[in-house]
């Protein structure tokens, strides 16, 4: 079985993230959506709170499941015996970071292999950190976020 992990902090998930898993889960039988803590970020949102909402927005699709790790994403993927991790593009700028990020997760598990999505055009904007934004200046991130965040967000 093909199996690829998608890893981020979703803080919160994104219609673009749900994109890229969506797109990937149409080439890799099965899809770990990996729910870490950035060792550089302060959450927005509680580890538990967006696990939970991913675990939501992909509830409806078997071949999507949501886990939580901390550490070296390239352990993680040497630990569960996984070689390819999924990772999206929106501009040249995240190609930059992501091709570097792709050389050490290999350097650390040789074989580890990186595939990368193009954003939808649509979304090729969106990031987690542009609907904290408009969340805290109350403007509406109905057509950004799945379900579940918006309705986290409307209570």
């Amino acid at each position: 079985m093909s199996i690829a992990i998608y890893a981020g902090s979703f803080d919160p998930i994104t219609n673009g993230h749900v994109d890229i898993v969506m797109r990937a889960n149409q080439v890799f039988e099965h899809i770990v959506v990996l729910v870490m803590q950035h060792s550089q970020k302060t959450g927005w949102l509680s580890l538990e709170q967006r696990v939970a909402l991913v675990q939501e927005t992909f509830s409806d699709h078997p071949s999507i499941t949501v886990e939580t790790a901390s550490g070296l994403l390239a352990q993680y993927a040497q630990k569960r015996g996984i070689q390819t991790l999924i990772r999206g593009l929106r501009a040249v700028s995240d190609f930059d970071y992501e091709a570097q990020m792709a050389l050490a997760n290999r350097d650390i598990c040789p074989g580890l292999d990186t595939v990368f999505f193009m954003t939808s055009k649509e979304y090729a904007y969106l990031s987690s950190s542009v609907v904290r934004e408009m969340v805290q200046h109350q403007a509406s991130v109905a057509h950004l976020v799945p379900a579940p965040v918006q309705g986290m967000i409307e209570l």
